[in-house]
This record gives C-alpha cells, structure tokens and sequence, in this order.
C-alpha cells in the first residue's frame, strides 16, 4: 500500500513540474483584432471583379473546373447594379452546372414580389434553384446599385448552393437518399 501511495505521490509531482512554464519555448499571445472597415457605398465593379475572381478560383479548385472566370467586369469605380451580379451568378452556374452531383429542388416564391423591371426569362432559373434569394436584395425592391452588406449576402447563398449541389452527401447517414425500410 506505500508503494502505492508513493507511486502516485511521484506521479503527481512529475505531473505537476512538467506543467510549469520555464520560459524556454514561445510564449502564447494574444493576436490583435482587426479591424473591419464598414461602408454603407455601393460595391463598384473592381472591388465586385476582385470577389468574384476569388469565388470562381473557389469553385474551380473544388470542383475541378477547367478554363477561366466566364464573369467578365470592367475594372472601373462605377457602381455595379443588381442586374450585373445576377448575370454574373448565370455566368457561373453555367459554367459549374456539368458538376452538380444532384438536381436543385424548386424553391418557393412570389413572382409579385420582384422588382418591376426584374428580367424573369433570363434570371428566373436563378431563384428557382435558389441560387439566389426569392425575398433577396437582388430581386425584390428597386433596381439600382448593391451595398456591401447585400453583395456579400447574396453571394455567400450562391456558394453555398453551388456548394450544396456539388456534393453528393451520403446515403448512409442522410433519410432522403437512404434505402426504403432502414430507419
């Protein structure tokens, strides 16, 4: 029984010396937050052509996609509009559509609900597969430029549908695509 309790009573100040700090390695420290700079202007085409070079350099590293970004802006300080970035979006779902693992299910919505000069033959299929939100910024409302805050969002539902669509989860664990009988 001593030898036990001695056992352990090396045990825990060895425990305990390994634990202190001798100053010989890097001292953890604490990372200064950065800071980010809001804005309430509209997104212009240089900083939109930046964003999206980085989403298709996303996408084409994941989903193997050959040839280069099919979104082609000017590289000015204009504003971009509404209509620019869903035809950008068009542009590269075209482009990712040959990866999609599945079909996208329709998503609801009201087409009364969209802004009165909302191109529907061409950005209709858009909504439909919810690439782009049905009640979004881009669709509803008036037409015009796009703030930060409504790029960003919009394009962060767009990856993540082109995402989504592109990866086949497993039958395994998800009830849609399990076999009939397995609970």
């Amino acid at each position: 029984m001593k030898l036990l309790a001695a056992g352990c009573l090396l045990l825990a100040v060895a425990y305990a010396f390994g634990q202190k700090d001798k100053g010989d390695g890097p001292e953890f420290k604490k990372q200064p937050k950065k800071e980010v700079k809001t804005t309430t202007a509209p997104v212009n085409h240089a900083e939109a052509a930046k964003t999206l070079q980085r989403a298709w350099d996303a996408m084409a590293k994941g989903l193997k996609l050959k040839g280069s970004n099919p979104v082609k802006l000017p590289n000015d300080a204009k504003p971009i509009t509404k209509d620019e970035v869903l035809s950008a979006y068009r542009a590269m779902v075209l482009v990712a559509q040959p990866s999609f693992k599945r079909a996208p299910t329709p998503v609801a919505y009201n087409a009364k609900r969209f802004r009165k000069d909302f191109n529907q033959g061409t950005y209709l299929k858009l909504v439909k597969d919810g690439f782009v939100m049905p009640y979004g910024p881009l669709v509803v409302g008036s037409s015009g430029t796009v703030s930060t805050y409504e790029f960003g969002d919009s394009l962060g539902v767009f990856m993540l549908r082109v995402s989504d669509l592109a990866h086949m989860p497993s039958r395994k664990f998800s009830p849609n695509l399990m076999k009939p009988g397995i609970n």
